[in-house]
């Protein structure tokens, strides 16, 4: 009877042990897709990666959770795609949490608020700048706000207590950075109507009697 080869059997075994390691080391990459302005889970994403060989996908359930399995160690890039939501990429390793939150899919980003404001002074003043599409990350403004006011560079607030005796006119411009770093920015005007004032020579309550008034 022949032995078998040594060198036969040892590939064997080393080959054996490999495509075992492999099996038992594959894993996932998991998460939970939110939306942004909200936080609440967005169901019936399109979640996908590209492992080289095939594309694999799932989709998000009702609650936004998502699980790709039966991976192989390796850094991915996971593709993430919804009806009315933008596509964004994220490159991860296997094994780690990938959450995600997505904006609304509306392809143009700009200001809602209306250019020309109106305040008066010696009173509070609020305005929110309001935009369409996109999440915002950050604003800022370029120009002169009346004494009181302040602009909130993280919310795109502009509050405050418009003080008296000031210039009737003040110009500025603000800029939005959304999420996937578009920036879109308008001009603003804010007028200030000042307090209706009577001046009037001597009193208005001194009555002649037997003469009109």
């Amino acid at each position: 009877m022949k032995s078998f080869p040594m060198f036969y059997l040892i590939s064997f075994c080393f080959i054996f042990a490999l495509s075992a390691y492999a099996e038992n080391s594959s894993g996932s990459i998991c998460g939970i897709v939110t939306y942004y302005n909200t936080n609440d889970g967005l169901p019936n994403v399109l979640v996908s990666v590209d492992t080289g060989n095939e594309i694999l996908t799932t989709y998000t359930d009702f609650y936004g959770h998502y699980c790709l399995n039966d991976l192989y160690p390796a850094y991915y890039t996971v593709s993430f795609k919804s009806y009315d939501h933008e596509k964004i990429k994220e490159m991860i390793s296997l094994n780690e949490e990938l959450n995600i939150a997505l904006c609304p899919g509306i392809e143009k980003f700009y200001i809602l608020t209306e250019s020309q404001l109106i305040a008066s002074e010696n009173t509070t003043f609020f305005q929110q700048i309001e935009l369409a599409g996109g999440c915002p990350v950050s604003y800022s403004y370029s120009g002169e706000l009346p004494d009181g006011l302040t602009f909130d560079q993280s919310t795109g607030v502009i509050s405050g207590h418009i003080n008296e005796d000031q210039e009737e006119r003040f110009t500025f411009t603000v800029s939005v950075v959304d999420l996937e770093d578009n920036v879109t920015s308008k001009d603003f005007l804010l007028i200030i109507l000042k307090k209706l004032s009577i001046s009037t020579e001597g009193c208005l309550d001194c009555v002649v009697v037997n003469e009109p008034f």
